[in-house]
C-alpha cells in the first residue's frame, strides 16, 4: 500500500505535468482553431509546412501533430494515459525539434524542452495526483481482494 502523507515531490510533480500539458494544449488549439492575419486556417499554414519537410500526407501528419498536443496534452494535464500521450508528444517534439534545425539552438530549444519533459513522463508516469494512479490503486485492490 502506498504512504498516506503527501510529499513536496508529490505536488511538484503535479504542477509539472498540469503546466507541461497546459502549455502544450495550447499549441494545439491554435493550430486547429486559429487564423492567421489574413484570415487563413493556421492548420492550412501548419500542413503546408509539413508538406515542406517531405513528409507524405501531410495534412494527415499536420492533424496527427496539431491533435496530439491537443488531446495528448489534456491527457497529460488530467494524468490519464500519460504515458502512451507522452510518447506521442514526445515524438511530435522530435519532428518539431528537426524542423527547426536550421534556425540552431534558438529554434529547437522549445521542442527539445518539452521533449525532454514528455520522455521523463514517458519514464516515470503521471505521479501520485492523477487518474493513472486511481486506476493503479483499483488495480491493486482488485488484485488483493483475490486473495481473501
Amino acid at each position: 500500500m502506498r504512504d498516506s502523507t503527501i510529499s513536496a515531490r508529490d505536488i511538484g510533480w503535479a504542477i509539472l505535468r498540469v503546466a507541461v500539458g497546459a502549455m502544450f494544449i495550447t499549441h494545439g488549439y491554435g493550430k486547429i482553431f486559429g487564423e492567421t492575419a489574413d484570415g487563413t486556417s493556421r492548420m492550412v499554414t501548419f500542413a503546408s509546412s509539413v508538406a515542406s519537410m517531405g513528409f507524405p500526407s501531410p495534412e494527415l501528419f499536420a492533424w496527427v501533430a496539431a491533435l496530439s498536443e491537443l488531446i495528448g496534452g489534456s491527457l497529460i494535464v488530467i494524468g490519464l494515459f500519460t504515458r502512451f500521450a507522452s510518447l506521442f508528444a514526445a515524438s511530435t517534439m522530435l519532428v518539431a525539434a528537426y524542423s527547426h534545425l536550421d534556425e540552431g539552438y534558438k529554434g529547437m530549444e522549445l521542442p527539445m524542452l518539452f521533449g525532454v519533459v514528455f520522455v521523463v513522463l514517458l519514464v516515470a508516469g503521471s505521479g501520485r495526483f492523477s487518474f493513472d494512479a486511481v486506476r493503479q490503486a483499483k488495480k491493486e485492490k482488485a488484485a488483493l481482494s483475490i486473495f481473501r
